[in-house]
């Protein structure tokens, strides 16, 4: 039996992906993460590859055993993923987002950045730095050029991303569409309509369980309007605190069951088949 869960994200960045290499490099657990990319010198994108699965045998080969398996979809595309050819390439080492942001903006912005870190801070104290639009100017037809998409009203202007976002989309659709799935949603608007609609479609599957977890009680108003005429939706609302990624960890994705947080009836999608 493949023991695989699936990841799908609207994120860019690569902290899944970096945080898990440092786990996997302490040694002390033992997983694989599944980006869709193989190759050596290159690493080139398809969704078919998060259909395949690693697995140890004996010596023999008389038994085989699935390594557990996290297949991370970035349904809004990455950082790390640039154009060559007809193929998409995830590079980790050298993300094009690196190239976006000159030195003499990077310079014009450390002011801001360090009262971004600074958790005294109030938002009274951000002041836009002055004279700086012709490089933010710069800075925005860089942007334009990443293999992502914005969380509303989106447009790839490559085909070849056009397509992959397609096929990444594809690939949820199929995930939810399987018996018995569970869907946990954490940290996700569903402003994007392509995701929304697709997700809305899905929950005509009688088999399908929906949990979405809730920053706080405004948040769970919103969203309990947005799928309210469906039954096999669950919310999981906040208790004393707002249900941040740490309270999401400590109460809902835990083992123990007296940290859950119970689910009240009514930037990623997890996604998996139930026991």
């Amino acid at each position: 039996m493949d023991r695989r869960c699936n990841v799908f994200t609207t994120n860019y960045d690569g902290c899944i992906q970096l945080t898990a290499d440092s786990m996997l490099q302490d040694g002390a657990d033992e997983f694989v993460i599944n980006d869709g990319a193989r190759g050596f010198r290159e690493r080139v994108l398809h969704v078919r590859n998060f259909s395949s699965f690693l697995c140890q045998t004996g010596v023999f080969e008389r038994h085989a055993v699935s390594v557990p398996q996290i297949n991370l979809v970035h349904l809004h595309g990455s950082i790390y993923w640039k154009l060559k050819g007809a193929s998409v390439v995830v590079d980790y080492a050298q993300p094009p987002a690196n190239s976006i942001i000159s030195d003499e903006l990077r310079d014009r912005l450390k002011s801001f950045s360090a009262l971004l870190r600074d958790p005294t801070a109030q938002t009274r104290d951000l002041a836009a730095p002055e004279g700086i639009e012709s490089l933010l100017a710069e800075f925005y037809e860089s942007y334009k050029k990443l293999p992502i998409v914005n969380p509303t009203k989106w447009k790839f202007h490559e085909t070849v991303f056009a397509e992959h976002y397609y096929q990444m989309l594809r690939q949820l659709s199929y995930e939810l569409e399987k018996p018995a799935s569970v869907v946990v949603a954490f940290g996700f608007s569903f402003s994007d309509e392509h995701i929304c609609n697709l997700i809305k479609r899905s929950l005509s599957n009688p088999q399908l369980k929906m949990y979405v977890c809730c920053y706080d009680d405004a948040e769970l108003e919103r969203v309990s309007r947005i799928f309210r005429v469906y039954r096999n939706v669950s919310y999981i609302g906040p208790a004393d605190t707002p249900l941040d990624f740490n309270e999401f960890n400590s109460r809902v994705f835990s083992l123990s069951e007296a940290s859950a947080a119970p689910a009240g009836s009514g930037g990623g999608l997890a996604t998996g088949e139930s026991a």
